[in-house]
């Protein structure tokens, strides 16, 4: 069994756990026949190398649910093609590149050759095209603050009426252990799954296919964020109509998701790209216009452009609004102009900017995500390798289980032949060869025993160390929903105990780094185990589960401490 303390409490430790695992599994693989070839399987996952490469959030949903708009709005530039039909026809990824490369996307042919292109040739890609049916993925550049912290992952529709992108995006996720699967599977550490108001039963499908191959069994779904677009044109008030409907989906997703939050891309890029000037002209109409004005405008289209008494603006800078700012966001402006009693062009832009939820799906993934981006990457490469270990341990298994049999028909053999002796010398050679083979099968069942034995034991610590990382986050949701029930002080003292602040020992205890006294540490962990242990006993339901959690955070860091580990 392994030992407590040999639970990770820093990302240090944690990758060192990865990094054995990564090189102890293939070799314990390779010792046996009948597991070789996970062994490879697992060498062509390259986990040493993934663990160095930059996090990644895949952006999934159906067809024509705005992911591209999105992906644009999240990593602040325009370069995911976006239009009314289906656009994206690869697995384009969006990493982070300066000067010259920003100019230029590169091509992964499916032949293993790439080039680069000038971005104007990205057409080429968009569709139906012919070129989309011989790339393997596309690499687009920006300077951003963004693609500085993660690389994003932008992938066809699900549910698309092209097959070939469908399948694209399934195998990007993860659907089958072959090696296009094996390079690209399980490839997001996080990802935001794009859906419309209304959930739909393969949102969920999908979400499941996300979770299996994504996360360990059993494990929470705080990798997986659902945002829900096109909310805009929602009456009577958008805003408020899309907040019911994200709690509607939540218990939809219950299980599925860590959260779900509206958003609006296309809002988010007005924001960035259209003057403050033009969302002047918006207060200014909001302002000048009569009610009954107001009204007949928002009729439609037509009428917003055409001659209306009641309308704060002439026809032909109302004509000049629409050519800045899409139809599908002018009613929802006016709407938020007018219930705020916004005047000024520059705060109406702000409170835009706050109802896109950009904002605020950035710091989601601020705060779930990029804080812990390096435990969350050492996890995902775990459950990446996880299906072949599982296979391993079960070939293993039945290889014993036929084994054991064989030897149990060998010796019953073996005793027939040896009674016969007596009377027929020539037996013995028989009786010999059946000694012989038991004795290599016997063998055989050792090593087989050896390396299950192995195989177990480095699992068994992935996944204690996995399950310390998955509680904290379950925990960290429950507290979100009890923090009220505790005093400021002890919920972010819970904050810290789950690894908010960081996930090494010192983080959870709020103390410095290398603090003076180990004996200072300890002393504290048993008062605070004792107090957490007590609330458990005085509590019921979440709130009970939130104590116990930090009481057995308290238990494994007194047992760390006392065992002069750290």
């Amino acid at each position: 069994m392994v030992a407590t303390h040999e639970i990770a409490f820093s990302y240090e430790q944690f990758e060192d756990v990865v990094k054995r695992f990564a090189t102890s599994m293939p070799e314990f693989l390779l010792r046996h026949k009948s597991t070789a070839h996970l062994a490879f399987a697992l060498q062509r996952l390259r986990l040493l190398e993934s663990l160095d490469m930059r996090f990644t959030v895949a952006i999934v949903g159906q067809m024509r649910v705005g992911k591209s708009t999105l992906l644009n709005a999240l990593i602040g530039e325009n370069l995911a093609p976006t239009g009314v039909t289906e656009t994206t026809a690869t697995i384009n990824w969006f990493r982070h590149g300066q000067g010259n490369q920003c100019r230029k996307f590169r091509v992964h042919w499916t032949d293993g050759s790439t080039a680069d292109l000038p971005l104007q040739k990205a057409s080429e890609w968009i569709g139906t095209e012919e070129n989309a049916s011989k790339t393997r993925c596309l690499d687009f550049f920006a300077d951003t603050d963004f693609l500085r912290v993660a690389n994003v992952v932008d992938t066809p529709g699900t549910r698309s009426v092209i097959e070939a992108h469908e399948k694209a995006t399934q195998g990007f996720l993860g659907e089958k252990l072959e090696e296009a699967t094996l390079r690209y599977g399980g490839s997001a550490d996080a990802v935001v799954y794009a859906i419309n108001p209304v959930g739909r039963e393969s949102d969920r499908d999908m979400l499941q296919l996300f979770g299996e191959r994504t996360r360990l069994p059993g494990a929470s779904a705080y990798n997986s964020i659902a945002v829900v677009q096109k909310w805009e044109h929602l009456q009577p008030d958008p805003i408020a109509e899309v907040q019911r409907k994200c709690q509607v989906l939540k218990d939809q997703l219950e299980g599925k998701v860590a959260a779900v939050v509206p958003t609006s891309g296309l809002l988010a890029r007005h924001v960035a790209e259209v003057p403050v000037q033009i969302w002047q002209q918006v207060t200014d109409l909001c302002s000048r216009s009569t009610d009954a004005g107001l009204a007949a405008l928002l009729l439609s289209e037509q009428d917003f452009t055409d001659d209306c008494p009641g309308a704060g603006l002439d026809a032909a800078t109302r004509r000049g609004l629409l050519a800045a700012i899409s139809w599908k966001i002018v009613p929802l402006c006016i709407s938020l102009a007018r219930q705020q009693g916004i005047a000024d062009g520059e705060a109406l832009r702000s409170s835009l900017l706050a109802a896109s939820g950009i904002p605020a799906l950035r710091d989601l993934l601020q705060k779930n995500f990029f804080s812990r981006a390096r435990l969350i990457k050492a996890s995902t490469i775990l459950r990446k390798a996880w299906e072949p270990c599982e296979i391993a341990l079960q070939t293993l298994r039945r290889e014993s289980e036929t084994q054991t049999a064989m030897v149990k028909q060998g010796r019953e053999a073996a005793n027939a032949v040896a009674a016969r002796c007596a009377t027929d010398a020539g037996l013995n050679s028989a009786k010999n060869y059946i000694e012989d083979s038991l004795r290599i099968v016997v063998r055989d069942i050792s090593a087989v025993t050896e390396i299950q034995r192995e195989v177990d034991a480095l699992k068994y610590r992935v996944t204690r160390n996995f399950d310390l990382f998955d509680a904290d986050i379950e925990s960290l949701k429950l507290l979100e929903t009890q923090r009220t029930t505790f005093s400021p002080t002890e919920a972010q003292e819970l904050e810290r105990l789950f690894g908010q602040e960081g996930p090494d020992l010192w983080s959870r205890l709020g103390l410095a780094t290398v603090p003076p006294d180990i004996a200072t540490a300890v002393t504290m962990s048993r008062e605070r185990f004792t107090f957490w242990s007590l609330q458990k006993q005085r509590n019921y339901g979440d709130k009970a589960e939130i104590c116990a959690h930090a009481g057995d955070v308290l238990d494994l860091i007194l047992n760390d401490l006392e065992t002069g580990t750290q």
